[in-house]
């Protein structure tokens, strides 16, 4: 089923700066709009090796994000002292940064998903999403022969598995070399050359079943899809882990496990993640700076300032290249 042509505008590349100052891709992300704030969201592992290769720690990392423009060419920004933010829970592999729009390039081409996307359990507990339902992802793509600008590529897949209280093996991405594997509760989705995936959002498009539908001349049963998408979850990596972990009926003996399968992260942990104390603490103080502003008399208002537009790249963005 065909879905929305600017779906796509919504994931940007995630990486950090090389030695020629352009961006290195680690990952993918995507913006988000919650509770009338701006938010770029992506795996916490993606984040973690940005912070790493910029060697600080999370809460003051620096990071590049790369995202086409209206007039068909890409601008890859960098992003100076940001407060990753990752989930409580050490097992959800999930991180978010403060992201308003007021500081992507005028030009930027680029989609906020609103709130309301991100209720796909509750979707799932009325019993209109399940296993088969077809899911979508968005994957950006980078041609070296043309680098004007990030190409899109949309891929179709299905449910294959749901979080239902167990939980499914994955590499430890922590350390996968030499820690064990940890163990999670994710969605698995069947996708084809579910690679390079990781931090991008994962859509599903909701089912309403028509109990008895009339027509004409009979009665029919029928399950009818909805035609807005909302968000699955967060692709965190091809589903691949050693034999030991997973059996797979092979000949009476264990093999690994099949190829083209993804993990998701629950799209309801993003909404916990950003109900983690110290994005509900800045969201507050900017209502009450908002509230202060409004509230203080004419007389009272400090006269405006001219902007340091030096001391505004160092603190938002160091310079953005095309």
């Amino acid at each position: 089923m065909r879905i929305q042509n600017d779906v796509s505008k919504c994931v940007v590349f995630v990486g950090c700066a090389d030695d020629q100052d352009e961006i290195r891709v680690v990952g993918t992300g995507f913006f988000v709009t919650y509770r009338n704030h701006g938010y770029l969201v992506t795996a916490r592992h993606v984040a973690s090796v940005t912070a790493a290769y910029a060697a600080k720690p999370l809460d003051r990392a620096s990071f590049m994000i790369r995202l086409n423009q209206s007039d068909g060419t890409a601008a890859s920004i960098e992003i100076a002292d940001a407060r990753w933010v990752v989930h409580p829970d050490e097992n959800v592999d999930l991180a978010a940064v403060s992201f308003e729009r007021d500081r992507l390039p005028p030009a930027s081409d680029c989609r906020y998903l609103p709130q309301t996307a991100l209720h796909a359990e509750e979707w799932q507990t009325a019993g209109c999403v399940g296993i088969g339902d077809i899911c979508y992802t968005v994957d950006l793509r980078r041609v070296l022969h043309d680098t004007k600008h990030n190409l899109a590529l949309v891929h179709t897949g299905s449910i294959a598995r749901l979080p239902d209280g167990a939980t499914t093996p994955v590499r430890n991405w922590d350390d996968e070399q030499w820690l064990p594997p940890k163990r999670i509760a994710a969605y698995l989705v069947e996708f084809l050359g579910a690679t390079g995936l990781s931090g991008s959002p994962v859509f599903v498009r909701p089912c309403l079943d028509v109990r008895e539908l009339q027509s004409a001349d009979r009665r029919l049963n029928a399950t009818i899809a909805r035609s807005d998408l909302l968000v699955l979850g967060v692709f965190q990596a091809p589903w691949d882990v050693p034999p030991s972990e997973v059996w797979a009926a092979s000949g009476g003996r264990g093999s690994t496990i099949p190829s083209g399968i993804g993990v998701v992260v629950p799209a309801a942990r993003i909404v916990e993640l950003l109900e983690t104390p110290v994005f509900r603490e800045s969201r507050a103080g900017s209502a009450q700076r908002l509230d202060g502003a409004v509230a203080a008399p004419a007389a009272q208002r400090p006269a405006p300032r001219a902007v340091d537009e030096e001391s505004l790249h160092a603190n938002k963005l160091v310079h953005l290249k095309r």
